[in-house]
């Protein structure tokens, strides 16, 4: 009988030992398979979490940590920090509307209707339309603004009709003052600038000529007050440079004056003196007047050869006499001698000039003379004719 280790098969132990079983191997059709589906359900989850881009035509596909992070957004605040509601804002209480200045007057505050324009003024005459005045004061004669304009071709009658309805007596102040700043305006063009407004009967051109000057120009022409007026509305600053025929604005007037006591005001107009209903009116300015009601009421004319500059002067009171460029002479550097008219004639020794009390303008301070602010009293000067223009002084 054979031994097992000398039999011709050998058994399963020893074919096993020292050999490995050979892995069966998956097939590569169902591999890829897997492959793929595995893809496909990691760029699911990727698209839901909204981790991952969704792939373009042309896009390799990329790795969780290739894909870029989405835009930072703001910042919440962290939980622990309070958070700050912004404050409802509280109504700010309304401040009182200032007191609207009109002339020498004053209208309540809180008046809100729109001020009229020229047009409504003018077409309605009888009536009173609900005003509000200018905020700003008008400017002073001769002033120009930074880029002026021709005169509008409807100035000339603007200005005749608003003249007619400030001189109306049953015309409200209140109206007048404000037609007084309108006038004034139109006449910084019409009287006040070197431009002829087509129609205006006050102003004129004229073409120098050989041997002329300023002061024989204005006789020539009869040109309203002193000739250094025909100076300032053209811009002159040296009267002995005028070139030949150079064309020059004249302002034939003449000036006359209305002094109202009750609101310190002096009202310049322009017109025939024998028809003081159909003057038109130029500009206002402010005034002081005779302590204690001392300056007389009534009608005057400028007296001749009254007008002075840089006057000396004696107190008739004290005696005190101030000479000429005296800092100290209260009467200023102008002087304008009135005479009086008809009932008036026996008021003497009264005129108008200028002061060196300032703070006198608007109040009853002089001799019974009217003052006038230094600047202002040149131009009236210069305006007013000696033996022509008229001054009235009403209550």
């Amino acid at each position: 009988m054979a031994l097992p280790s000398q039999s011709s098969r050998p058994s399963t132990a020893t074919r096993s030992f020292g050999t490995r079983p050979r892995a069966r191997s998956i097939p590569r059709p169902i591999l890829l398979a897997s492959i793929a589906g595995l893809a496909v359900v990691a760029l699911g989850w990727w698209a839901l979490s909204g981790t991952a881009e969704v792939p373009q035509p042309g896009d390799s596909l990329r790795l969780a940590s290739e894909v870029p992070a989405p835009s930072p957004k703001a910042a919440d605040p962290k939980p622990d920090a309070p958070r700050l509601e912004p404050k409802a804002e509280q109504p700010k209480e309304a401040a009182p509307p200032p007191p609207l200045e009109i002339g020498q007057g004053r209208l309540a505050a809180g008046n809100t209707a729109p001020p009229p324009t020229l047009t409504s003024l003018v077409t309605a005459p009888g009536t009173a339309p609900a005003t509000t005045p200018n905020s700003a004061p008008p400017a002073g004669p001769g002033t120009k603004p930074a880029a002026p304009a021709p005169p509008a071709a409807d100035a000339v009658g603007t200005r005749s009709r608003l003249s007619r309805l400030i001189l109306d007596p049953t015309t409200p102040e209140a109206d007048r003052a404000r037609m007084r700043d309108e006038v004034a305006k139109i006449n910084d063009e019409l009287v006040f600038s070197p431009r002829v407004a087509a129609g205006d009967p006050f102003t004129t051109i004229y073409a120098v000529q050989s041997g002329d000057a300023l002061e024989r120009i204005a006789r020539k022409t009869h040109a309203a007050g002193h000739w250094r007026l025909i100076q300032r509305i053209n811009g002159l600053a040296n009267p002995n440079r005028i070139q030949l025929n150079q064309k020059l604005k004249v302002v034939t007037g003449p000036f006359h004056a209305v002094v109202n006591k009750a609101a310190f005001r002096m009202d310049i107009f322009m017109g025939d003196a024998a028809v003081p209903a159909g003057w038109v009116f130029v500009r206002s300015f402010p005034v002081g007047l005779g302590k204690g009601g001392g300056t007389p009421i009534g009608k005057f004319v400028v007296k001749r050869n009254s007008k002075l500059e840089n006057p000396y002067w004696v107190n008739p009171r004290t005696g005190e006499q101030f000479g000429k460029d005296d800092p100290k002479n209260p009467i200023g550097e102008r002087w304008i001698g009135l005479e009086g008219v008809g009932e008036s004639a026996a008021h003497t020794s009264y005129g108008i000039h200028g002061t060196i009390d300032p703070d006198s303008i608007g109040r009853e301070e002089s001799m019974g003379c009217i003052r006038l602010n230094g600047p202002d009293v040149e131009w009236v000067y210069d305006m007013l004719s000696e033996g022509v223009s008229v001054v009235e002084i009403r209550p």
